[in-house]
């Protein structure tokens, strides 16, 4: 199968979008494991984040305007806005 550039661009937002998941909140919160935000960031170093608030404030940026996942309308507005109580 080839890849286009829609389908990589596809997969990138889904990739952001995983930064929003229980599973991701849960790893930082209870184990102090930030390795899938380290993974994004690594990976899509084309977004240019020093912090991780910054990784998921573009990261969420993007896929609210693009990739309008399930992340996107159960947290609109809260995310972004309550993000700095949660670090």
């Amino acid at each position: 199968m080839v890849t286009t550039s829609v389908n990589k661009e596809l997969i990138k937002l889904r990739n952001l979008s995983s930064a929003f998941s229980r599973n991701a909140f849960v790893d930082v919160l209870n184990y102090n494991d930030y390795s899938h935000f380290n993974w994004l960031a690594s990976k899509y170093d084309t977004l240019k984040c020093t912090t991780y608030f910054e990784l998921l404030k573009k990261s969420y940026s993007l896929i609210s305007k693009y990739y309008r996942c399930e992340y996107v309308y159960k947290n609109e507005g809260y995310v972004v806005n309550n993000l700095p109580l949660l670090i």
